[in-house]
């Protein structure tokens, strides 16, 4: 990314600490990750709504600066991968063993990927890059609540860095409109359309970069069935 973004992520967690109140819950942070490949055709980039359980430590309200920046510090080497791996191969090694294979992000993610610009199940994952709406979750599970998103400042204009830092020809949230992608856009000032049913919730542009939103993952729908209607949207 950039120091512009890394100096909006560690804003985005100062505001966070002085806006929730609760000393005792602890958060985890997440820096966007991006395939070895990624930058060859910048084809994808997959966005959810936030990660929890994501590092081996969290962070509390009343830790000081020096402990905050060790944890960002964390949250960007999480991101990153020694030598010539990619920083997403994780979900490949971690498909059957985390129960990565129930998701149905990764899921309709890794089949469009290899529909869409033919690789395979072995590198997939080189060539898209993932990133949260929100980049701080409770670090023990579930979503941020409310009061953690409205206490994230930040979010939308990390979204938009996160588009000029990456330039992506697609984004796809896989989010939802109303409750999460909505907030974002209008923060923001990116203009959507919504559309009226279907898996595809809403679409917008932001300078080359076609934005999908799609309704958030519901237990037995069909993977084929939403990766069809996402195929016909996709540059």
């Amino acid at each position: 990314m950039t120091p512009e973004y890394d100096r909006l992520f560690r804003e985005n967690i100062l505001a966070f600490t002085k806006a929730v109140h609760n000393q005792e819950k602890e958060y985890t942070a997440f820096y966007p990750m991006i395939g070895k490949e990624y930058a060859q055709g910048k084809h994808l980039l997959v966005v959810g709504q936030a990660v929890n359980e994501w590092l081996p430590s969290g962070f509390t309200i009343g830790d000081d600066e020096h402990v905050l920046d060790a944890h960002i510090k964390l949250a960007f080497e999480e991101s990153q991968a020694e030598g010539e791996d990619c920083p997403l191969n994780w979900v490949n090694t971690n498909w059957t063993k985390s129960g990565l294979f129930r998701s149905f992000f990764w899921n309709v993610t890794y089949k469009l990927v290899k529909q869409k610009y033919g690789k395979t199940d072995k590198n997939w994952n080189e060539v898209i890059a993932w990133s949260n709406l929100m980049k701080i979750a409770p670090q023990k599970g579930w979503n941020p609540d409310g009061n953690e998103i409205k206490a994230q400042e930040y979010a939308a204009a990390l979204f938009v860095a996160d588009l000029n830092c990456l330039q992506p020809q697609n984004v796809i949230l896989f989010t939802n409109l109303e409750t999460w992608a909505k907030p974002i856009f209008e923060k923001a000032g990116i203009h959507y359309e919504a559309c009226p049913s279907g898996f595809i919730q809403a679409t917008a542009v932001y300078g080359n970069s076609k934005i999908i939103v799609t309704e958030r993952t519901k237990m037995g729908l069909n993977h084929q069935n939403c990766i069809d209607e996402l195929m016909k949207e996709i540059l």
